[in-house]
């Protein structure tokens, strides 16, 4: 059978490319890996970037008191002196899958870093146990979401005046 194909194959060279060479068959084989390597990098790197796409690089400044949609991997700014931002990094969700009954209907738990001139932290809010947090004095409170997106509410803390008159 090996002998059968080796036969075949001497005589379509023989036939199509008479004057076919080592030299060029090595070229060509060194050709193919080179156009092979070249187009497997254009796509890792593509992959690489529409990852990195998912950083945000638009400038959203939200309305305090207002609701404001952050979607996975944006980062939001506070209209305020020491430049705070809100980043929402990623999101864990233990919710009952549809079509399925669970004992316990679970939430979505969203990783998220606060930042401004002095600070930069981490902290985490959920759809049901941890709806609210306050962070360097911005209460911030979950009204609904979904894995990708985030909705809530960023209102400044009124700060406590300890004054007795």
């Amino acid at each position: 059978m090996i002998k059968e194909f080796i036969n075949t194959f001497k005589e379509l060279k023989e036939e199509y490319l008479p004057n076919l060479t080592k030299r060029h068959v090595f070229f060509g084989v060194l050709v193919f890996f080179l156009f092979l390597s070249v187009f497997t990098s254009a796509g890792v790197s593509l992959h690489i970037r529409n990852e990195t796409d998912n950083t945000s690089t638009k400038i959203e400044y939200i309305e305090l008191g207002e609701k404001s949609i952050i979607k996975q991997k944006e980062t939001i700014y506070i209209d305020d002196k020491d430049l705070s931002n809100i980043k929402f990094n990623s999101a864990i969700d233990s919710r009952c899958p549809e079509g399925t009954h669970c004992i316990v209907a679970g939430e979505i738990t969203y990783k998220m870093h606060y930042n401004n001139r002095n600070i930069d932290e981490d902290f985490i809010v959920s759809t049901v146990k941890n709806k609210e947090v306050i962070v360097n004095g911005y209460k911030i409170k979950v009204t609904s979401g979904e894995k990708k997106y985030i909705e809530l509410i960023i209102e400044k803390v009124p700060e406590n005046n300890n004054d007795s008159e």
